[in-house]
């Protein structure tokens, strides 16, 4: 607690907490002065007041009351997004916190990306710019300046469109009645394109569907 002046020689500061007298310490600061518990209070809210008492034991009336908040407990906060490979460098970073806290968006060589403020339902989002392969976290920090950081997400950008590279059809461009009795199969094959991808092939306007492997997919 700040007190507004300086202490007389003589004179001395006691302090309350709730309205109960606490061992405390004054240090002088020039024209002001503080006076500090000895012992660290538990978080929670109290009322703050002092009096001063004189060379001669006259006692002062208590100052108002100060509120003070004492918070030691770090906000929480997670990034939920996706870390799926994403098309573009844009991107809504999106997770959850304390409500209140102020969330800032970090990538690990680009720094601050963006600031959010956590909601009262403790959601967030951010839209931001990312690097592929950079690590991007979020850093909380609430009203005491307590802080916290997130586990880390990395974006993998991909934003190169995939390529067929052929199409063709076992058997030829023509078939004969047998090989259209067997159903013929119709190969597609890629360029670049990760195995597991769905390759989609019109025919008559209907549509078929096979899995990339190994750059190719077989309807």
């Amino acid at each position: 607690v700040t007190i507004g002046k300086a202490l007389a020689s003589g004179e001395a500061a006691t302090l309350y907490v709730d309205g109960v007298a606490v061992a405390s310490t004054y240090a002088a600061n020039g024209s002001s002065s503080t006076v500090t518990p000895d012992i660290a209070l538990p978080d929670g809210s109290y009322q703050i007041t002092y009096t001063i008492t004189d060379a001669n034991g006259n006692v002062s009336a208590q100052t108002a009351a100060d509120t003070v908040l004492v918070d030691t407990v770090a906000p929480e906060v997670t990034i939920t997004s996706s870390t799926s490979t994403v098309n573009s460098t844009s991107q809504t970073v999106v997770g959850t916190g304390t409500p209140g806290a102020s969330v800032v968006v970090t990538s690990s060589t680009a720094g601050a990306l963006g600031t959010a403020t956590v909601g009262s339902n403790g959601e967030w989002s951010k839209a931001v710019t990312v690097v592929s392969g950079e690590t991007v976290t979020a850093v909380a920090t609430d009203a005491a300046t307590n802080s916290a950081t997130s586990a880390g997400i990395v974006y993998t950008v991909d934003s190169t469109a995939p390529t067929i590279s052929g199409v063709s059809v076992d058997g030829g461009s023509v078939l004969n009645s047998s090989e259209v009795a067997s159903n013929a199969s119709i190969v597609v094959t890629t360029t670049g394109v990760e195995d597991g991808q769905q390759v989609k092939v019109t025919l008559n306007s209907v549509e078929y569907s096979a899995t990339v492997a190994g750059n190719k997919a077989t309807v």
